[in-house]
């Protein structure tokens, strides 16, 4: 499966780790991450990240986010949320 690349931002784990106005609490979930440990978020507001680890295996067994290498379980983030995009 192929997606465009341009769609996805990368932020590190500790930009996801402080609260900030605006931004969408995710709890208890497997983070897809690239090679640096940045966790992808689609579109800015879809995190790449489900609380079934089976279901965040899958997706990178597939390829669905490219660039991403592995997986991280991350019990709190916060993402910026911008439904301009």
């Amino acid at each position: 499966m192929s997606t465009n690349a341009n769609y996805f931002k990368w932020f590190s784990q500790a930009e996801i780790s402080t609260p900030k106005n605006g931004y969408q609490a995710v709890v208890d979930s497997y983070w897809e991450v690239n090679e640096h440990g940045q966790v992808a978020v689609y579109r800015t507001y879809h995190p790449q990240c489900n609380t079934n680890k089976r279901v965040t295996e899958m997706f990178l067994k597939k390829g669905i986010v490219p660039g991403a290498t592995g997986m991280v379980f991350i019990p709190l983030a916060f993402i910026p949320i911008d439904f301009r995009e």
